[in-house]
């Protein structure tokens, strides 16, 4: 277990260089009355659900401050033992806005960092290895709507990454506090820009997703209970079809690289669930996991193997296949902690290094499962 200085809620290793991640912190924090009086702060608390109204006429007003450290791990023997354990060297760390939601592109030469951040913004940086492993910062884009006070940029996706390649063409989308949904894509100075923007939820819009076949396909899920997939070629008046029967919001998605219009969906009604995109209207599968579900990660090489941040249930892996019983294969829990960002750090002929963000610990968590 590693202590971090801040909270953690977001977690992401480089595909191409799976040895490296980077861990987000979100804190809120009160601000001192001269802050106050400049009418600093504001929005919604889109993380911690037991975190509620902390910015209402009666609270004092908070700042959701955070930032990023880029970080290593390998595996080392262990002193007078045939065991190994998990190395954790840090790298880098830029203070900033809390970021709630981060993501690699499958570039090699150099792979890219997004992140979403509670400014409302998606930022991009460079990772270059000579002579450490540094990101430097590439340029940022506002996704909130002009005017929008406190709006923040609460998950993204990009359209490159289910199908392990790096496209030409590819497009970022991002979902916000307002319910918003955006797509960006690269303009002629190769920097992001907003292209498209719509009402996708009527609450919070906590998760986005790219279908991995079509790459003009977009889910979403918010805190209006609803799973809704967009064909962001058309007018983004309505969804092409939607689920609005889970027992809480919706908070991750992910879309399976091997089988052609499943997706792994999960809630705060503490469920994942296997959807097939033809036929929305109810699971093909679905298992209680005891917490909301606020992480889907499937194994980089195994895509029916998924990593759960379920929360205050810990973390979990699955294999979920939509025609078996899922099966435990790993259940790493705590006690007094909130599990949100996970991830799979799988290096070549090595057990994978499996991260989690232990958001009330302070702490990343870090084992080790057979590859």
């Amino acid at each position: 277990m590693i202590r971090t200085h801040q909270t953690p809620c977001t977690l992401e290793f480089c595909p191409a260089y799976p040895r490296l991640g980077v861990c987000g912190f979100y804190e809120t924090r009160q601000l001192a009355s001269s802050d106050a009086s400049r009418g600093v702060g504001g929005g919604v608390d889109a993380e911690d659900e037991e975190v509620q109204n902390d910015n209402d006429n009666d609270s004092p007003p908070v700042v959701r401050a955070g930032g990023w450290t880029l970080f290593e791990v390998a595996l080392v023997d262990q002193q007078g033992g045939g065991e190994q354990a998990v190395q954790y060297v840090p790298h880098q760390t830029l203070d900033g806005p809390a970021i709630l939601d981060q993501q690699w592109t499958q570039d090699v030469n150099p792979p890219l960092l997004l992140t979403a951040d509670a400014d409302g913004r998606v930022s991009t940086y460079q990772l270059h290895l000579s002579p450490a492993p540094t990101l430097r910062l590439v340029g940022s884009v506002s996704c909130a709507s002009p005017g929008a006070v406190g709006a923040m940029s609460l998950a993204l996706d990009i359209s490159d990454d289910k199908k392990r390649r790096a496209g030409t063409g590819r497009t970022v989308a991002s979902t916000l506090s307002t319910g918003e949904a955006v797509v960006l894509a690269p303009g002629a100075d190769g920097a992001l820009a907003v292209c498209s923007r719509w009402s996708a939820h009527n609450f919070e819009a906590w998760t986005c997703a790219f279908d991995a076949w079509q790459p003009r396909t977009l889910l979403t899920g918010g805190d209006d209970c609803a799973l809704k997939l967009w064909d962001t070629r058309e007018p983004l008046l309505r969804p092409v079809s939607s689920n609005a029967q889970f027992g809480g919001g919706v908070t991750a998605i992910r879309s399976h690289t091997e089988r052609e219009h499943e997706y792994a969906v999960g809630s705060y009604d503490g469920h994942v669930r296997l959807f097939d995109g033809r036929k929305m209207g109810t699971s093909v599968a679905k298992e209680a996991v005891d917490g909301g579900v606020w992480r889907i990660k499937p194994h980089p090489n195994r895509p029916d193997r998924l990593l759960l941040a379920c929360m205050h249930a810990g973390f979990r892996v699955l294999d979920f296949f939509p025609s078996s019983p899922p099966a435990l294969v790993s259940h790493v829990s705590h006690n007094a902690a909130l599990a949100y960002g996970a991830d799979w750090s799988v290096q070549h002929r090595s057990p994978a290094i499996l991260a989690g963000c232990s958001f009330y610990d302070k702490a990343i968590h870090l084992w080790t499962l057979p590859s």
